[in-house]
């Protein structure tokens, strides 16, 4: 064999063997990286919460003086509520705490997103619900509203004149049926 046509191939396949290396070294990196975004996210996550006791304690101190303890433990979920609402309504910060979150949940979130796809394509019936509980195709329930609205016009209980057809309910049959 040629000198030349050995070196290359020795040349090719010690390429190969770099650029896989750096395909692993690049991926550990990313992992690396991962790791440490997230851990990041839930040090300032930790921050947020911190600062919104803050934010509750000032309040309960400010109406400690004019309201009775036990209205103020009362009052406690609807203080904290308002106080988040405020911090976070639509606002560049909300949408940087809701990324901190997703980041810190990531792995949970690509769980759900490979449990929904499995689970996308599949009826009701499929997991055992009765036809009488969906709103499909396979539904029965459009069947017993006509025969029970059926029976009460025989018997005179629907609210309206005798004269009323089953087949002139447009609603119902347009929202179960399309």
């Amino acid at each position: 064999m040629d000198d030349t046509v050995h070196y290359a191939l020795l040349t090719s396949v010690a390429t190969e063997q770099e650029v896989k290396r750096e395909e692993a070294y690049q991926e550990e990196r990313i992992n690396d990286l991962q790791a440490e975004l997230s851990e990041m996210a839930e040090d300032y996550l930790a921050q947020v919460k911190q600062f919104l006791y803050i934010l509750y304690g000032s309040c309960v101190r400010f109406y400690s003086t004019v309201l009775d303890p036990d209205i103020l433990e009362i009052m406690k979920e609807d203080l904290i509520e308002v106080l988040t609402s405020k911090l976070f309504d639509n606002s560049p910060f909300s949408r940087l705490v809701l990324s901190l979150c997703r980041e810190t949940t990531r792995e949970q979130e690509l769980a759900l997103q490979k449990r929904l796809r499995v689970l996308y394509n599949l009826k009701p019936k499929d997991i055992g619900i009765s036809p009488y509980l969906t709103l499909d195709e396979s539904s029965n329930i459009l069947q017993v509203y006509k025969d029970l609205h059926y029976e009460n016009v025989l018997d005179g209980d629907s609210g309206a004149s005798a004269s009323h057809q089953v087949e002139e309910l447009p609603m119902v049959r347009t929202f179960v049926e399309g």
